[in-house]
């Protein structure tokens, strides 16, 4: 038996190569849950990696057929303030393209208020995941896991034990400068997908288990990211912790209302983990 539906970029919504949706088989709106299947399927698949970014390329033309000169101008305003809020060195750091689609996109749903849709919210509160995801990636890529990922292996099994894994992470974090508390959102993460993330570094991996491959790996490296990271901000898993929170309940059909207040907090916080781990000035309250 084989159920088809379709993939498609919602008309009005953000220009981001993640902005396609996939609709329910059953006609029950966007399914979040299959479009993460579908991407980590296009991993491994380039032909339908490159279906999907056909699709993005053509909402992205059609969509600036609409907006005309507008957006060009949110764009221009998005540059001027990641620049006051970063510093003209923000235009080098690896997510600066991320980093100037998010402030675009804020300062349209900024100007446009109550009249920004909700899913628009929802999208952002994406984006900027993504934007640290891409973050993770770049300080992945420099600084290799390598055979790090074994701390949460036993053998050849990954341990699933969330007390066993608190005491790991909690020793590794204070090696490295880490004060506080482990949240619980990493003490989900299955170590299978830390190994993932640590043997495929050049790939695109969910945040949380991208930010563990990195952490285990930290004590190797003496000049490795989080640990000149955790002296400016030891409470960066806190952050962390509460951008994917808000990003993945954002994601979910039924999720609650999202204020631009909401996508403000998660949007400047986001900030200041770039600025950090790129060693970037900021003035951002």
């Amino acid at each position: 038996v084989f159920i088809s539906t379709f993939l498609y970029m919602p008309q009005g919504e953000k220009l981001s190569p993640d902005g396609w949706q996939v609709a329910d088989p059953f006609g029950l709106g966007e399914n979040v849950w299959l479009k993460r299947w579908i991407e980590e399927a296009a991993k491994r698949d380039q032909n339908l990696q490159e279906k999907i970014r056909r699709i993005y390329e053509t909402g992205q033309e059609k969509m600036l057929s609409r907006q005309g000169s507008d957006y060009g101008q949110y764009y221009e305003f998005a540059q001027e303030e990641l620049d006051k809020l970063l510093g003209i060195r923000v235009r080098d750091v690896p997510v600066y393209h991320d980093m100037l689609h998010v402030e675009t996109e804020f300062q349209q749903i900024r100007l446009l208020r109550e009249k920004a849709s909700l899913q628009k919210r929802r999208d952002l509160m994406t984006s900027i995941r993504r934007m640290l995801e891409h973050l993770m990636l770049s300080i992945l890529v420099q600084n290799p896991v390598r055979e790090s990922w074994r701390r949460v292996y036993y053998y050849s099994q990954p341990i699933n034990d969330t007390q066993v894994l608190k005491q790991i992470y909690q020793r590794i974090c204070e090696a490295i400068g880490l004060c506080q508390d482990i949240p619980f959102g990493f003490l989900k993460v299955d170590a299978f997908y830390i190994k993932k993330a640590a043997q495929q570094s050049g790939q695109i991996w969910r945040l949380r288990a991208s930010i563990l491959a990195a952490l285990l790996s930290a004590v190797d490296y003496p000049n490795h990211p989080f640990r000149l990271a955790a002296q400016l901000r030891p409470d960066l898993l806190v952050m962390f912790e509460s951008i994917v929170a808000d990003a993945d309940g954002a994601s979910h059909h039924n999720a609650r209302e999202i204020s631009i207040a909401d996508v403000d907090r998660s949007r400047r916080m986001a900030y200041v983990l770039v600025a950090i781990f790129t060693g970037l000035d900021f003035e951002i309250a």
